[in-house]
């Protein structure tokens, strides 16, 4: 029952894409005075999308009990309710397509809805209802066959449909009733659809669905390529400009190129398509400087960065370096509560970062996560070594087994104090998965020592490891490395180069053959780019230094700092 449930979701959320771009059609037909016309069609094909999207999801005794409803109530939607879900049904479950795209090929080839009294309405007006459903078709197949960050997340795919229902509404009743401004009504919208989902998700998300909506604008108003592309032309430059905002100053600049790129692709589109006449040249000007007005929209959109974020659930870099500032409050309390784990924060996102920029992954997103990924470490410090300051170590007077509790429950606690705090959830993957399911070792083989001399049974080794879950993501792969390696080159007393890169490659390995790397999409030419930053990222750390004369032999050598791993704590 769940999984049929959410099934029928996802298909109703992805029908909701398709109907974004469905709409258009009928302020087409209000354009020529036929309203009632319009508006009546129109109600009838969301009915039939929505039956359609819940057809893909019913059995064969489904459909017998339909046929036992009355006929009076099949008559009048039987075209929707019956075979358009029925046609749905059978190529989603025989062809084993995705919900969408036989959404799509439905769309695609079934008359686009509509009651038997406007089916000759539909025909006489078949070439704009069959263009917006086969843009629409493909665009619901695009989005399954390469976006699938995007489909596999209902909330995203709703609000996706939610931003296209809204732009491709605006931009057709806009140039309905304002038929003077059609290239602002018209551009604008869909450059700032392109600019918002730039931000959220990617370069091919954003100008995919921005090129598809161009031309299904200008179908569904009827007008010429030229509005296709200015509206190409915005998109284009917003996507180029705003894939990495760090700064407000990034989407000033976005703005102005944004509507200096629109506007020049208006004034040409006015010069190839219109005669030279007099009184022409005021109307071509006036396009133009709708065009480049329309590029403007680019600079609202630092405004709405919050909701962009909470609507599809990402992080952008506004946030992160946000995230990355010393003043927040975790990050200050960390510094006060345990400066020894703040430090060594610090210094695992550093070289993270390296090593994220190294194989092309999001140095600026896990170096925020590095700075959070030991926060649960502020409610019992002294437990971990680097906020110990000597003296006698608290673990000595625990059993293994309450050891183990403190150690693991770092990240527990850490986890609990980020939904606290609303973290977002990719930098609280960090957190639980810095340390996958990897072994705690010492504390694994302190037992073992006193079973065998208490002559008692061996504990399990699936007892002593992390609870998980392991790293998601190529980053959360690279922090985990990371992390590990930062607190073993400590434990070196000489780490010349060479001793350094034999111990990262020993972690990368164990790790990697304990299957910590198994549900990332990490390769293993990946794994040894990261290995060669993280090594020169630690030999730019533990470089050698000049003896100054009258320095003592003993004091050349700089000792290395106690970690956990040589106090008898690993976490």
């Amino acid at each position: 029952m769940l999984r049929t449930i959410t099934n029928n979701f996802a298909a109703l959320t992805v029908a909701g894409v398709a109907l974004a771009w469905v709409l258009p059609a009928g302020f087409t037909w209000m354009t020529d005075g036929s309203i009632r016309v319009a508006g009546q069609p129109l109600l009838s094909l969301a009915l039939g999308a929505i039956m359609l999207a819940m057809g893909l999801t019913l059995t064969f005794d489904d459909y017998r009990a339909l046929a036992r409803m009355p006929r009076a109530l099949l008559a009048g939607v039987g075209l929707q309710f019956a075979v358009m879900p029925l046609a749905g049904f059978l190529i989603a479950r025989v062809l084993a397509l995705e919900p969408g795209l036989a959404v799509g090929l439905i769309l695609v080839a079934c008359c686009p809805g509509g009651t038997a009294s406007n089916i000759v309405a539909y025909i006489a007006r078949g070439h704009v209802a069959l263009s917006v459903a086969i843009l629409a078709g493909g665009m619901v197949a695009y989005l399954f066959a390469f976006c699938r960050n995007v489909v596999d997340r209902p909330r995203r795919m709703l609000w996706l449909a939610a931003a296209i229902v809204a732009t491709t509404g605006l931009a057709c009743v806009g140039a309905v009733f304002n038929a003077e401004y059609t290239t602002l009504l018209a551009s604008a919208p869909t450059v700032f659809l392109a600019a918002s989902l730039v931000i959220a998700f990617d370069r091919r998300v954003a100008m995919a669905i921005a090129s598809i909506q161009a031309v299904l604008i200008a179908v569904a108003l009827q007008q010429g390529p030229w509005l296709v592309i200015i509206s190409i032309t915005g998109a284009a430059s917003a996507v180029w400009w705003l894939n990495n905002v760090r700064s407000r100053n990034v989407a000033l600049w976005a703005a102005l190129w944004t509507g200096l790129g629109m506007g020049v692709a208006g004034l040409a589109g006015g010069l190839v398509s219109k005669p030279m006449a007099p009184g022409v040249w005021n109307d071509i000007l006036l396009d133009a400087s709708q065009a480049a007005i329309g590029g403007l929209v680019v600079g609202f959109v630092v405004l709405l960065l919050p909701l962009i974020e909470a609507a599809f659930d990402v992080v952008t870099p506004m946030r992160l370096i946000e995230l990355r500032d010393p003043k927040q409050p975790l990050l200050r309390e960390m510094a006060q509560r345990a400066p020894g784990s703040y430090t060594h924060s610090i210094s695992v996102a550093s070289i993270a970062e390296a090593a994220a920029d190294a194989i092309g992954a999001n140095g600026l997103h896990v170096y925020a996560g590095a700075l959070y990924h030991d926060i649960g470490k502020m409610n019992k410090p002294e437990y971990f070594v680097e906020n110990q300051a000597g003296g006698i170590n608290p673990h000595e007077k625990l059993s293994p087994a309450m050891s183990l509790l403190v150690i693991v429950g770092h990240v527990k606690e850490g986890m609990e104090m980020a939904r606290e705090s609303n973290l977002p959830r990719s930098i609280r993957h960090y957190i639980e998965s810095h340390h996958g399911t990897t072994l705690v070792e010492y504390f694994f083989e302190r037992a073992r020592r006193q079973a065998g001399e208490a002559d008692e049974s061996e504990p399990f080794e699936f007892g002593y490891r992390y609870p998980g879950p392991k790293p998601q993501t190529r980053e959360a792969a690279i922090l985990m490395l990371a992390d590990a390696v930062e607190g073993a080159a400590r434990t070196l007393a000489e780490p010349t180069p060479s001793r350094i890169e034999s111990l990262v490659h020993a972690i990368a390995a164990k790790r990697l053959t304990d299957g910590q790397f198994d549900e990332c999409d990490l390769t293993l030419r990946e794994l040894h780019e990261i290995e060669k930053s993280i090594v020169k990222s630690l030999n730019s750390i533990y470089h050698a230094r000049i003896a100054y004369p009258g320095q003592s032999e003993g004091a050349k050598r700089r000792p290395a700092a106690p970690t956990m791993a040589n106090r008898g704590v690993t976490a």
